[in-house]
């Protein structure tokens, strides 16, 4: 094996305390990277601005030096026309691209209804697909095998095994998910306090049912949840729960009502819609799925049981996934087959999570609620 120089591109010098950062302000960089080039193999990471930057800065110097791979991770959320002006960095004889991503997780976020546009080159084109989604038509439509070959993911390093059991519900037995083998299953028991059964083992799958029935973009017992699980996280390492909503106002309340669990030495690493943390990953997984009034579910079905949504949040855990949700959200039923068939996931956890083991009665702003908490259940009727 050659030398191998890993480097990262920033935007400004102190972003970054790598001795082998190139920094993209940096009236030496050309020449830093030049070197780099000339003894060693060069791995260069960066975000797209930031490594275009590289090439447009005194691009004259650079522009001769052709890139052999691009390795794009998470392509799925790039968009399509960020990935061509990527792919311009490339040797065009030898060139190769490496995409990494799953189109089953979720799109790129864009502002504009791409979807319902009619304008020829925008239908041609389709430029508001992700890169992975693109580049998958292209290789069905215009090459052969031996141009793009695609290599589905098979073991996972990260799910243990309950949680990679939900997720193969969504990529059936072709693709069904390998990795950590399943140990001896020993029943969670509340003792003193019915939220120490969450904690139980090294990892778990729950699903915690309320009977509140008034949220639509936030909500107070679901909060209240949240509170009473990592009042009972016992000896956690900092930063290793992170918590996950669809709403924006969800992730207020929670942010201003968990501040003690936050900061430095807090067990909260992060509080995020499901499309903020995308591509990232926890040891434990709180889900907070917020609303509860049957009319707002109805009319946010595509959004709030959208099954890459749902494949999102519940793939991110490392140990342990907690899913909240009122007990409205679980017994909707969509109209439309094809929203039907989004709910999925939703419809795998409660099938999966059938053993109940504590109940809570207790009262939340002058209101008496009924909390229910179900764990993974190895016995469930496949």
């Amino acid at each position: 094996m050659p030398p191998i120089l890993l480097a990262k591109t920033v935007s400004s010098k102190d972003s970054s305390g790598l001795s082998c950062d190139i920094s993209v302000i940096d009236s030496k960089y050309a020449t830093r990277l030049r070197e780099m080039v000339s003894t060693s193999v060069a791995v260069i990471g960066g975000t797209v601005s930031s490594i275009l930057k590289l090439w447009e800065n005194r691009g004259a110097r650079l522009a001769d030096l052709q890139a052999a791979l691009l390795v794009i991770d998470e392509a799925s959320m790039m968009v399509f026309p960020h990935f061509l002006a990527l792919a311009t960095l490339l040797d065009p004889v030898n060139g190769q691209i490496l995409l990494a991503g799953d189109h089953q997780q979720l799109p790129p976020i864009v502002a504009h209804d791409w979807l319902n546009e009619d304008r020829p080159p925008v239908v041609l084109y389709q430029p508001f697909t992700s890169a992975y989604v693109a580049i998958q038509n292209i290789g069905r439509e215009k090459l052969d095998n031996s141009k793009v070959c695609q290599s589905p993911l098979r073991y996972s390093f990260r799910l243990p095994p309950e949680i990679r059991e939900l997720i193969n519900r969504l990529y059936g037995q072709e693709r069904a998910l390998h990795g950590r083998p399943s140990g001896s299953h020993s029943w969670p028991v509340a003792s003193q306090n019915v939220w120490e059964s969450v904690w139980h083992g090294e990892t778990g799958l729950y699903l915690i049912i309320h009977d509140e029935k008034r949220s639509k973009l936030s909500n107070n017992v679901e909060a209240y949840i949240v509170e009473k699980i990592l009042s009972r996280c016992g000896a956690r390492s900092p930063k290793s729960v992170a918590i996950i909503t669809p709403h924006r106002a969800q992730r207020g309340l929670l942010t201003a009502r968990l501040t003690q669990y936050a900061g430095p030495s807090g067990i909260i690493s992060s509080i995020n819609t499901v499309e903020s943390f995308q591509g990232g990953q926890q040891d434990t997984i709180i889900v907070s799925a917020s609303e509860s009034d049957p009319s707002a579910i109805s009319t946010s079905t595509k959004f709030i049981l959208d099954l890459k949504r749902s494949n999102v949040a519940f793939s991110r855990a490392k140990e342990r996934l907690i899913v909240i949700c009122a007990e409205t959200l679980l017994d909707f039923i969509p109209p439309e087959a094809d929203d039907y068939e989004a709910t999925l996931l939703w419809r795998s956890l409660r099938q999966i999570c059938s053993r109940e083991i504590a109940t809570e009665h207790t009262e939340i702003g002058g209101d008496p609620y009924e909390l229910k908490i179900f764990t993974y259940n190895p016995n469930w009727d496949r």
